[in-house]
């Protein structure tokens, strides 16, 4: 070959031709007496494409179907923006997070904030020990006793006196309130009555008593033909319950 063409391609391959490729397009075009011309070689040049490392020529494929498949890409597929991205999901605005509390606060806190003020309290179910409270009042003995004999202040007791639960006239002890109550449930009232029956001494009186007829009269004396009646006494016979007249004729 050519000496000049191969120092002509060495030059050009400075600028990332394909050296092997611009050599077989001169070939092709020049005789091996023919240097080629500064227009050949820039319409040479045109007519290539730069040369990417790990890759070679290849065949022109990209018809007009795979065009139009292109042309309906969205702007996304050369961008790669999300802002280029449609029905995009609506994002609340971003919100701080604080990382201690706060009572004045309303924004969300951190775990581990969260879980070192936890476990600074005590559980629910913790006990003190006395001295613990401060406050605890200082209690007498029979607050934690309960005897009778570490009260202060107890009164005087009288000696323990018998209670009679029945009425005796001998007995100088109160008596239960049962046993006065059905003494008292055994006597008659102040305003009680008596039927003629209960009356165990009441009189047998005769007829006259009730009638004052003097037919109804026992013993009558003979009266005279003057119908004059001489001493005539009254008597009660207590033995029989009656009242009699007694008569003395003269």
């Amino acid at each position: 070959m050519d000496p000049k063409i191969i120092k002509i391609v060495e030059w050009l391959e400075e600028y990332f031709f394909n050296k092997e490729n611009i050599v077989t397009s001169f070939s092709n075009q020049l005789s091996n007496t023919k240097v080629p011309t500064e227009k050949l070689v820039k319409n040479s040049l045109d007519n290539k494409v730069d040369k990417i490392n790990g890759k070679g020529l290849s065949t022109n494929d990209y018809d007009n179907v795979s065009k139009a498949k292109v042309d309906t890409l969205k702007d996304i597929a050369f961008s790669g923006s999300y802002n280029d991205l449609i029905n995009k999901p609506t994002i609340s605005a971003e919100i701080d997070v604080d990382n201690s509390l706060n009572i004045n606060s309303n924004n969300p806190v951190t775990n581990s904030a969260i879980t070192t003020a936890i476990n600074s309290k005590a559980n629910t179910n913790h006990s003190h020990t006395k001295n613990q409270i401060t406050d605890f009042p200082t209690l007498s003995n029979v607050a934690t006793t309960g005897s009778y004999n570490d009260l202060l202040d107890k009164p005087t007791i009288s000696d323990e006196i018998d209670i009679d639960n029945s009425l005796n006239i001998n007995s100088d002890n109160p008596v239960t309130n049962n046993a006065i109550t059905t003494a008292i449930n055994n006597k008659a009232n102040t305003n009680h009555t008596h039927t003629k029956n209960q009356i165990t001494d009441f009189p047998n009186f005769s007829n006259v008593a009730f009638s004052g007829s003097y037919d109804d009269l026992i013993n009558k004396p003979e009266i005279s033909s003057n119908g004059e009646i001489v001493n005539i006494g009254f008597g009660f016979d207590r033995t029989n319950k009656e009242i009699y007249l007694e008569f003395n004729n003269e």
